[in-house]
């Protein structure tokens, strides 16, 4: 039996029989906590790609001024650290909104298909932007873009899967049981 014909079966049944959670959003709301887990992930990420930016930064300045040059002083050591608390304090925010979503689609809310769709819209433009400074300042570091691509993969990919015929249904259905139920109440 399709995704499809279940969700349609379950609410012609009566209003407080169970919908059955299509594939697609299973596999949606999975994506979700991987998505949460890689935020976490995030902050090593930053702490690599800071040390890289340094490392390069110092090598075209020895070069640059030879021997008079001294490598990373406190204020330099202070901005890594600086950008690894604050990639910590969004990480916290970043895993909480993972996670939100993640309750959220699961229940069927509408809003919640939508506010995904726009923080991955938001996310992705984020991330093109963030690639586009790192080539315009030279400071390419292979792990910020590995993850960035897997994290911007898995946001596509849970998008188009809220979006599929047999998600779009059920949160048609858990929108029509939330709807009857209130109407019993009265």
């Amino acid at each position: 039996m399709s995704d499809q014909q279940s969700i349609d079966q379950a609410s012609v049944r009566s209003p407080a029989s169970a919908i059955e959670r299509p594939k697609t959003l299973r596999l949606a709301v999975i994506g979700m906590w991987i998505g949460a887990a890689l935020a976490g992930f995030s902050v090593l990420v930053v702490y690599v790609e800071m040390l890289a930016i340094v490392a390069s930064n110092d090598a075209r300045l020895e070069e640059k001024y030879g021997d008079n040059y001294v490598r990373m002083d406190s204020l330099s050591e202070a901005g890594i650290w600086m950008s690894v608390g604050i990639a910590a304090a969004w990480a916290v925010v970043e895993i909480a909104l993972w996670i939100t979503m993640a309750f959220t689609n699961r229940n069927g809310f509408g809003w919640a298909r939508i506010a995904a769709t726009a923080m991955g819209a938001m996310g992705l433009v984020f991330a093109v932007g963030n690639f586009a400074l790192s080539i315009a300042q030279e400071n390419l570091v292979a792990v910020s873009v590995a993850y960035n691509l897997a994290n911007q993969t898995l946001t596509i990919v849970i998008v188009v899967l809220l979006w599929l015929p047999a998600s779009t249904a059920y949160y048609s259905a858990k929108k029509y049981e939330r709807a009857t139920k209130v109407v019993a109440q009265r």
